[in-house]
């Protein structure tokens, strides 16, 4: 039911590619919520957003977490923030993977991880899954945290259920 109630919302695709300051993407939401009621903002990605002057990439994102932040407490809305994942190998990316994630630990309130697994070849070697997606909530702050496995189909960039026992094997959501 949920996933029906969210392909209704209406879309609106801004920037175009360009990259925009905190105060033009306020401009926008502002303009989009007094026209339409606007409820939720996705931002992709956080390395996007323009600072308003020359800054070491640590305090520009920081910037933008704050200012984004702003712009969700004032129209009240869900506000989404894609971000970079910096890594090397095989392994499970944990919340410091993420590009600037100071700032991101700090201030987000749920940080949601996607990643395609690796798996190992029965000779020893590893390959790239492309039809499942792995999905780790590593911070909840109103929450408990846990891990699913998806079903990924990159064609369609589609997400769906995996039929599992248990959908957060861990216990912990």
């Amino acid at each position: 039911a949920a996933w029906g109630e969210i392909a209704e919302v209406p879309l609106w695709v801004i920037g175009n590619g360009k990259r925009m300051t905190v105060e033009e993407i306020h401009a926008v939401v502002a303009k989009q919520y007094a026209e339409t009621g606007l409820r939720m903002v996705v931002v992709d990605h956080l390395r996007k957003v323009r600072p308003p002057h020359a800054m070491k990439i640590y305090e520009a994102q920081t910037a933008a977490m704050d200012g984004l932040g702003d712009i969700a407490k004032e129209f009240d809305v869900v506000l989404v923030i894609c971000a970079q994942i910096n890594r090397e190998g095989v392994e499970e990316p944990k919340l410091h993977h993420l590009e600037g994630s100071g700032a991101i630990e700090q201030d987000a309130h749920t940080v949601v991880v996607f990643w395609a697994p690796w798996e190992k070849t029965a000779m020893g070697g590893v390959y790239q899954r492309k039809d499942i997606l792995h999905c780790r909530i590593a911070k909840c702050r109103n929450g408990k945290t846990g891990f699913l496995k998806l079903k990924w189909n990159p064609e369609f960039a589609r997400i769906g259920e995996l039929q599992q026992e248990k959908l957060f094997p861990e216990g912990k959501v």
